[in-house]
């Protein structure tokens, strides 16, 4: 899990390497951003995937493994 900071009575997620994880306030928002990180970005094994986060309410991003056979 990561740490979470609450600035100015908001809660500011935290990635695994301690730098604030992007938000948006809607599921589309977050999945057309990570459309364009993954066809701009590719990577091999991973892609970018929204999910709403229960800690602050927004949408953020997470890594998820092309093969869910490797986990």
């Amino acid at each position: 899990t990561s740490m979470n900071y609450i600035i100015n009575n908001e809660i500011i997620c935290m990635s695994a390497n301690k730098t604030p994880k992007m938000k948006w306030d809607t599921l589309v928002l977050a999945q057309v951003n990570a459309e364009y990180l993954n066809k701009t970005y590719p990577k091999k094994d991973t892609t970018l995937a929204a999910y709403k986060c229960d800690q602050c309410g927004y949408y953020h991003l997470t890594t998820k493994y092309n093969d869910e056979n490797s986990r």
